[in-house]
């Protein structure tokens, strides 16, 4: 049974998905600041619509109280582990959620809470199930909306929208449970920090592709895990769980419980006692590191400095025309080369020419150099020449005589 952080997981980190779902690798649990802030909001809101469902509306005092006592149970057994200055900006930030959150909904009787932390099962594709739990679910008439609420500080645009695709699958389960009694699906992503809402219909051709996404990543989990089963069965050689599920750098590997056993990041956890005999050691490795970094960086303002004495000295050169240049120790000579392009008015024929030698695709920028090569190597006939119009000179440094 999938669920839907457990695929998102996988898109996000093929490696961390095999480390907790394939090789199952428990994660120690770990103290967010972020995690304790979103259950503590998460949990006041869901005490308000309990007692809203129940016709009761309790005051803004006493929901800012829930809050309180929300904040203080999250913070039991791990408030020592936190930083004091940062615990009271979380929980500052949550206040401040939930009064805005009650001046904009209260009297809370414009949607109907049918279901808190609703959990639905279902299927996608041809078979595999899913699991999900809904933070919110309103009613109104035969129409249904799934309230979701986000402590993030910012919101994902429209391509890479996690949280709509999350309610967008889910819509699918309730579509699954109440069918033809459902006339309208709704989604709703109530974004706490950013102080606003987002709400859109689910059409069934929305379920229809989300369906058909996430099934496309269920079968790429289905294919790796069955490959990565062949290679245990027959002992392959060096392959590692990396090789099958490879890893993905990004933002988020800083929180990775797996991460010393990444191969992006496991040298920084290696300790000496940890080095076999013959490898260097790790003060050694990081010894040389720092030096090749150092160098490189050196390389690269080298680089810079050449190319702008390059382009003074040529500059010089034509402008004396001088056709070498002394100093004390050696010479260089000034080199001049044709500059050769094909003009805008016969572009159009020079594609035709190269879309009918089936090298369009490889010369897409019409590139002097890449069809000179493209002539030299035999790819192209010398027919191409004949567009090839010089349109300037230039200059540049030749190769450098070191006087004896």
């Amino acid at each position: 049974m999938y669920s839907f952080s457990q695929l998102q997981q996988f898109v996000q980190c093929e490696l961390r998905y095999a480390y907790r779902y394939v090789l199952k690798y428990p994660e120690p649990k770990t103290t967010s600041l972020a995690l304790i802030l979103w259950s503590a909001v998460h949990d006041t809101l869901e005490w308000l619509y309990r007692r809203v469902s129940f016709q009761t509306i309790p005051t803004q005092a006493q929901v800012v109280q829930q809050y309180e006592e929300q904040w203080a149970k999250q913070l039991e057994g791990v408030q020592d582990e936190l930083d004091t200055e940062q615990l009271a900006e979380y929980r500052q930030r949550g206040l401040s959620y939930i009064d805005w959150y009650y001046a904009k909904y209260q009297p809370f009787d414009k949607n109907i809470p049918m279901e808190m932390e609703k959990n639905i099962h279902f299927t996608i594709g041809d078979g595999h199930k899913m699991r999900g739990k809904i933070d919110r679910l309103d009613i109104d008439g035969h129409d249904l909306t799934i309230v979701d609420y986000k402590t993030s500080r910012k919101r994902a645009d429209d391509k890479h929208d996690e949280y709509r695709a999350q309610i967008t699958l889910y819509a699918k389960g309730l579509q699954e449970q109440y069918g033809t009694k459902l006339k309208k699906l709704y989604g709703k992503v109530v974004y706490l920090h950013l102080h606003n809402e987002v709400e859109r219909e689910i059409t069934p051709e929305a379920i229809d592709a989300i369906e058909q996404e996430y099934m496309d990543i269920i079968t790429q989990i289905e294919q790796k895990k069955a490959k990565w089963a062949d290679v245990q069965w027959l002992f392959a050689d060096g392959t590692k769980v990396w090789d099958v599920f490879p890893s993905h750098a990004w933002s988020w590997c800083n929180y990775c419980p797996f991460k010393e056993l990444c191969p992006e990041f496991a040298h920084a956890f290696v300790e000496s006692e940890q080095i076999s005999a013959g490898d260097l050691s790790p003060e050694v490795i990081q010894a040389m590191l720092d030096q090749y970094v150092e160098l490189a960086d050196q390389y690269k303002s080298l680089g810079k400095k050449i190319d702008s004495l390059k382009d003074q000295l040529t500059e010089y050169a034509v402008k004396n025309d001088f056709a070498r240049l002394y100093g004390q120790g050696a010479s260089v000579g000034i080199q001049s080369r044709d500059n050769r392009s094909i003009p805008s008015d016969l572009a159009e024929q020079a594609e035709a020419y190269l879309r009918g030698q089936g090298l369009r695709d490889d010369l897409q920028s019409l590139d002097r150099y890449a069809l000179a090569r493209a002539v030299k190597a035999g790819d192209l006939d010398t027919m191409i020449e004949q567009w090839l119009v010089v349109n300037k000179k230039s200059r540049y440094l030749g190769q450098v005589k070191k006087e004896k």
